[in-house]
């Protein structure tokens, strides 16, 4: 089912998981982490299209266009955070569910397990999309190097001298951020095994309803987009 009325480039296959976990838990209000890059709150307005009576947009920067296209959503919020502040995820709202897209695989210190954690305790149910490294073993991109990363597929999203630049500051603390450039969540930092996510998942306390691999997309042979969908455990 094609999003209606969203000006956001959205997926399609991502916003219909958005919808089909609204049908099936009878999703009422719900969380977006990360919700603004590249898509302008657009899973959060397919949301409230779709019966969602609460919702909030969580990132670092809360873009024109989703600030524009909130004004006609009383019921949402937006907000602008650290997307991995162990306090200010602490003092959020308790919602039914958690958008979480494109974000794992970013986050360093808390490192993604950390994250998803921290996010799982404020939900019951987890709508998880991450481009997960083929094989059975999780691993930092930057523990293999230089070299090792600008060979693969993904890297040329940032081009060889934005890659080699960053590298050469890895030492350095960001400005902005307060940690070290190697663990700010502007470039590739994790290859995450699928079986990783849904181990975490469970010790939460949640249980894997649904899951389908939908390719490598454009990212080469080493990388596989998954989609999961978590609920609580009774």
């Amino acid at each position: 089912m094609e999003a209606k009325d969203v000006r956001s480039p959205i997926h399609p296959f991502k916003a219909d998981l958005v919808e089909i976990a609204i049908g099936t838990y009878g999703i009422k209000s719900i969380v977006d982490v990360g919700g603004c890059f590249g898509v302008h709150g657009g899973y959060t307005f397919h949301a409230l299209k779709n019966g969602v009576e609460r919702a909030m947009i969580l990132d670092g920067e809360i873009t024109p266009d989703t600030v524009e296209q909130a004004r006609r959503y009383p019921n949402l919020t937006l907000k602008t955070m650290d997307l991995g502040n162990r306090d200010e995820i602490a003092a959020l709202p308790s919602f039914d569910a958690a958008i979480i897209y494109d974000v794992l695989l970013h986050q360093v210190d808390p490192d993604w397990d950390e994250f998803l954690a921290l996010y799982a305790a404020k939900v019951d149910t987890l709508i998880i999309y991450n481009q997960d490294f083929v094989g059975d073993e999780t691993f930092r991109f930057v523990d293999r190097g230089l070299d090792w990363y600008l060979e693969q597929e993904f890297a040329k999203f940032y081009g060889k001298e934005s890659i080699t630049n960053w590298f050469a500051r890895h030492d350095q603390i960001h400005p902005q951020m307060g940690k070290k450039n190697r663990d700010i969540h502007g470039f590739w930092q994790w290859g995450i095994a699928y079986a990783d996510i849904i181990r975490v998942a469970h010790e939460q306390g949640f249980r894997l309803d649904y899951f389908i691999n939908e390719g490598s997309r454009f990212f080469g042979d080493t990388i596989d987009c998954h989609a999961y969908m978590f609920h609580r455990k009774n």
